[in-house]
């Protein structure tokens, strides 16, 4: 049985909800928060899917307290889930948060556990990850690694940490301009990349919460612990693209998930980022469709937000 509250965010995917739930049923978490959004008026049909996507987790069989934050209006992506998550850390000191679309292996329930423990009071630490999107890529020494990049495909966090949060990413417009970024990366590459997600959002609307996650993460000197397996597999869909080349896209970023031994557990010698690791990530996430068309990169940099 899990100790630490999960929070599970539902919306209008039935299917994939099922899957996910499944995952959080054989863990048994001793409290549950369910987040849902509401259906969208402009989209017929859809009320019935967010209430079937309801019902699917009020299967709740075991010892469980279940708490459920059920939007009646549509929010929008980047309000449900910054709100939902408000409401968590409100009543807890910690939690493990999934999405419908993101199964975790058993360990992954474990790892967070432990990490969440194991870093409680450690303010340099910010996140923990489910998701190592490099898991393939580089060896990685010990159980786990530090990283600069934050993958919220089943993390975990603390409220201490989610106190920094701030969803209109207020201090950007500063912080741009007196090139933080460069202090924290030194790298024209890196700096490139989070300029532009954190402009989409402050400057452009872009309907998201976690791209404001990873802004309060980095200029609060935050690092995410990352497993050295990835444990959680994502079973979304990224969309349809004409040219036929969403699989390839998957295929790089969509890893499946692998469970992680704990029984020892491998500590890096020091509490900093590996600089290996972080390039092999951010390679990944950036240019997740290296050699497709120009055109399906950019609607493939638009679906992840890039």
């Amino acid at each position: 049985m899990v100790a630490t509250p999960v929070a599970l965010f539902v919306f209008n995917r039935p299917t994939v909800t099922a899957q996910v739930f499944q995952a959080i049923r054989l863990a048994r978490p001793r409290r549950l928060f369910v987040i849902a959004d509401g259906p969208r008026p402009s989209r017929p049909g859809e009320d019935a899917l967010v209430s079937e996507a309801r019902r699917i987790t009020e299967a709740v069989d075991w010892p469980c307290e279940v708490v459920r934050d059920y939007s009646p209006d549509n929010l929008g992506c980047g309000r449900r889930v910054s709100t939902g998550l408000n409401g968590v850390f409100r009543q807890c000191d910690e939690a493990i948060v999934l999405e419908d679309d993101c199964v975790p292996a058993p360990t992954f329930f474990q790892f967070c556990e432990t990490m969440l423990e194991l870093f409680r009071d450690d303010e340099r630490i910010m996140h923990v990850a489910g998701t190592n999107y490099a898991s393939d890529l580089a060896p990685v020494e010990h159980t786990y690694f530090f990283s600069r990049y934050y993958a919220i495909w089943g993390w975990a966090t603390w409220r201490r940490a989610w106190a920094h949060y701030d969803f209109k990413m207020s201090t950007w417009p500063r912080n741009r301009s007196l090139g933080t970024l460069d202090q924290i990366f030194g790298d024209a590459a890196h700096r490139d990349h989070h300029e532009q997600r954190f402009d989409a959002v402050r400057e452009h609307g872009l309907d998201t919460w976690d791209i404001q996650w990873d802004h309060a993460c980095l200029f609060n000197h935050g690092l995410a612990v990352v497993p050295r397996n990835n444990l959680v597999t994502n079973i979304g869909d990224v969309g349809h693209f004409s040219d036929g080349k969403a699989g390839t896209y998957q295929s790089i970023l969509f890893k499946p998930a692998v469970d992680i031994d704990l029984a020892t557990i491998s500590h890096p010698a020091q509490v900093c980022p590996d600089p290996v690791m972080d390039r092999r990530i951010f390679e990944v996430m950036a240019w997740p469709a290296r050699g497709l068309a120009s055109r399906s990169v950019r609607r493939i940099r638009r679906a992840l937000h890039l």
